[in-house]
């Protein structure tokens, strides 16, 4: 009797799983599994398959920091360490990476991306996702081999999934970067 108020018997403060829990559970999986695949190519340096992870209308953007508590809120009007309103701003930074036309990048860091804590905060519409927002936390350590440093990124990201063509894809991405003194180079595959 006492097991219907016991949240170790499969439900939440005395909740049985319902099906818009399990519905809410395959959503955070399809999204950690995409963003767990990001962080694979990235380390990969596996480019074009991390540029398919991208809808062709996606934002990349990382802001700064305006104060100590408060990061920039709008890309067009105020200062932002990356921000590609297009995927066509992507492919030209990895084409460049790619080509070697990039001299911060030579030559890359090994990296090493960790995402945790997925959240859905939003499907729409909620009955038969097409969108998916999510938030979540990252962190990559970094080894730039050339200077002999290691140096650890992390932070909160926002991001922004559709479903196209049978797949997800995310179309916004919002990286808010905690620790921002960072070093003269800082790259997509940085974060």
């Amino acid at each position: 009797m006492a097991a219907a108020h016991d949240p170790g018997c499969g439900g939440r403060r005395g909740k049985a799983v319902t099906l818009a829990s399990i519905g809410r559970m395959q959503l955070t999986a399809t999204a950690s599994e995409l963003l767990y695949r990001e962080a694979h190519c990235l380390d990969a340096r596996q480019w074009d398959a991390w540029l398919a992870l991208y809808a062709e209308q996606c934002e990349f953007w990382v802001p700064s920091w305006k104060t100590e508590d408060a990061p920039a809120g709008d890309p067009q009007s105020e200062l932002s360490l990356i921000y590609y309103p297009s995927r066509a701003g992507l492919e030209d930074r990895v084409w460049r990476v790619k080509s070697g036309r990039s001299i911060a990048s030579r030559p890359l860091p090994r990296t090493q991306h960790q995402v945790t804590n997925v959240r859905v905060v939003a499907a729409i519409p909620e009955a038969d996702p097409r969108e998916i927002r999510v938030e979540y936390e990252w962190c990559v350590n970094q080894f730039a081999h050339k200077i002999a440093e290691v140096q650890v990124f992390f932070g909160h990201a926002e991001a922004t999934l559709v479903l196209q063509d049978g797949a997800w894809r995310i179309s916004r991405k919002k990286i808010l970067l905690l620790n921002d003194y960072v070093p003269a180079k800082l790259d997509f595959y940085s974060l």
